[in-house]
């Protein structure tokens, strides 16, 4: 079974923009990760992201709670420079969902599982 952990940081009061990057070329999508954890599933070039887990998460402090709808996975190409004609996924927050004003921290980690649907992945 091929799954991946991410891990999303942020605290005291630095918001910061966090992706992960998957290479494979493809067509662009785009979920939520409520919508993943609730069974979804998104495909970034010739892979099948699914089986999305919520591992854990941690809010202290002034932090406020996560709101899954506002974390938006995405396929989106990489810099031709890196990898010519490969898209990637990456991680958007909307209404500053990762940032945390004040002290405390907010953190959390899920799971997936990687389908290659044509190559083997390398």
């Amino acid at each position: 079974m091929n799954l991946k952990n991410f891990i999303l940081v942020t605290g005291l009061a630095l918001p910061f923009s966090v992706a992960a990057i998957i290479f494979s070329p493809g067509v662009a999508f785009s979920l939520t990760l409520t919508e993943l954890f609730n069974g979804g599933s998104i495909q970034v070039g010739e892979e099948l992201l699914s089986k999305f887990t919520l591992v854990n998460k941690s809010v202290t402090g002034s932090a406020t709670d996560f709101n899954f709808d506002n974390i938006i996975f995405e396929e989106e190409p990489t810099p031709d420079a890196f990898y010519p004609g490969t898209n990637g996924a990456a991680i958007y927050a909307n209404n500053q969902e990762l940032s945390v004003f004040g002290t405390g921290s907010k953190s959390f980690s899920y799971n997936f599982k990687v389908t290659s649907l044509a190559n083997t992945i390398t």
